[in-house]
């Protein structure tokens, strides 16, 4: 992780936060993917330099797509009787 990104047990169970906030990176991510401008988050979140919306800006382009209910492939269910022994 970056100097920027702690995960401390203490802090929202470990999601990883904004050194010196309780605002979660995959937040700051997800608002990023959906569009939201840089300055309008830096509106919202005060507590968070530029560097740090740089950082997850970076962090979006790296990570991987964002596991959502609609691009998961779900597996059928297969049902199985039982047979009973003789």
């Amino acid at each position: 992780m970056s100097k920027r990104i702690i995960s401390d047990p203490a802090i929202l169970g470990g999601t990883p936060v904004f050194r010196g906030t309780r605002v979660p990176l995959e937040h700051i991510a997800g608002l990023i993917r959906n569009g939201v401008p840089s300055a309008e988050i830096a509106e919202d979140y005060p507590a968070l330099s530029t560097q740090d919306i740089a950082y997850a800006r970076a962090y979006v382009r790296k990570a991987k797509p964002s596991a959502s209910r609609e691009s998961r492939t779900v597996k059928p269910i297969q049902l199985r009787r039982k047979t009973r022994a003789a």
